[in-house]
């Protein structure tokens, strides 16, 4: 199923008007916690990735408002990015002006290079948890993965499991905040 952009904002609209109606249930409120399962409601919502994403911009998102993390393909080479952000880390040059407001910087990557082809993911993000699940798809097998940012410490983590991975590829960092 597509979605335009023009519908998702629509829909985004019509939930921002909706929860200021009076009478709208918002989590953590009394009225809430008779009889809405958030576990389940948030479960249904959960984003899913079956397509390798190739750009920053197509793949999952974490993060706790300061640090951040995002997950796609390398570009050019056969290995999983994961791009490490922190937002006191910004850019301050003046030729760039500040249009959008003062940009966050990546602060490092992890490289997760398999020894086969990578040839599909299937992840997805769980919205109660704040966690990434799944599993990059090669040719000689998977590995599975987790990913979470801890929400109120710089804290990033990354368990992978499987024995497909080539040795010392995956804590390739450039940069450590």
């Amino acid at each position: 199923m597509r979605i335009s952009r023009r519908g998702l904002l629509g829909g985004a609209a019509a939930g921002a008007v909706f929860g200021t109606l009076p009478g709208a249930v918002l989590p953590g409120t009394a009225s809430a916690e008779q009889g809405v399962d958030w576990a389940t409601f948030l479960g249904e919502q959960d984003m899913v990735w079956q397509r390798v994403p190739r750009a920053w911009y197509e793949g999952p998102f974490l993060g706790n408002g300061f640090l951040a993390a995002a997950l796609y393909k390398e570009p050019g080479t056969n290995a999983i990015r994961i791009t490490v952000d922190h937002s006191q880390v910004q850019d301050h040059r003046p030729q760039f002006g500040n249009e959008w407001g003062v940009a966050r910087l990546p602060v490092g990557k992890l490289l997760l290079t398999p020894k086969g082809q990578i040839t599909g993911v299937d992840l997805r993000l769980h919205l109660y948890d704040a966690e990434l699940k799944g599993k990059v798809v090669t040719d000689k097998g998977e590995v599975e993965l987790k990913l979470f940012v801890h929400a109120e410490t710089d804290l990033l983590v990354l368990e992978v499991d499987g024995d497909l991975l080539i040795t010392n590829s995956c804590t390739q960092v450039d940069a450590i905040y």
